[in-house]
């Protein structure tokens, strides 16, 4: 079941110590977020997913690997958040699971005009992730930090995944 998936996702030690409460969520919590995400009109979740042959080397399905959330709560802003499992952080799949659903935000609600996320100063991988989908950040990174990707900018921070260059 996803919702039992994810929940064991998001109590592993290497996601949680990275969220703001710093510590694994009860079952009961898990399952009222995610049914409130699930049944909502201002919500999108996904799960990312690979192909298995990225994995085991055998084609024909999907490995799952984290989520990819908007919350559109608060307009005209969405919240973005992600976290990917142990293993599969700093290979892209970040950055394009940020430019994926930042797009399908802007393509499901027209009066979406940025996408934000706070991110814990330390959390380097998210940080990465986030710059890579194109989103800005302020010139210096506190321990807590703001970034936003603006309508007009996605075109270009959709239109394909960079190299570990940036090109």
């Amino acid at each position: 079941d996803a919702g039992m998936r994810v929940f064991s996702w998001r109590n592993l030690p290497e996601i949680y110590r990275l969220w703001a409460s710093g510590r694994p969520v009860t079952w009961a919590e898990h399952h009222q977020w995610f049914r409130r995400v699930l049944e909502s009109p201002v919500h999108l979740l996904w799960i990312v997913a690979i192909p298995v042959d990225e994995v085991f080397n055998a084609a024909g399905s999907c490995y799952l690997i984290g989520i990819v959330h908007l919350d559109f709560e608060d307009p005209p802003a969405a919240w973005v958040s992600i976290y990917l499992t142990p293993g599969h952080t700093g290979k892209g799949y970040g950055p394009d699971a940020i430019r994926q659903a930042c797009a399908q935000g802007f393509a499901r609600w027209p009066e979406m005009s940025q996408a934000s996320a706070l991110i814990r100063g330390d959390n380097l991988p998210s940080i990465k992730s986030f710059r890579k989908a194109g989103f800005q950040f302020p010139n210096e990174i506190p321990y807590w930090c703001g970034a936003s990707l603006y309508r007009k900018d996605v075109t270009s921070a959709v239109a394909g995944r960079q190299n570990e260059d940036g090109t």
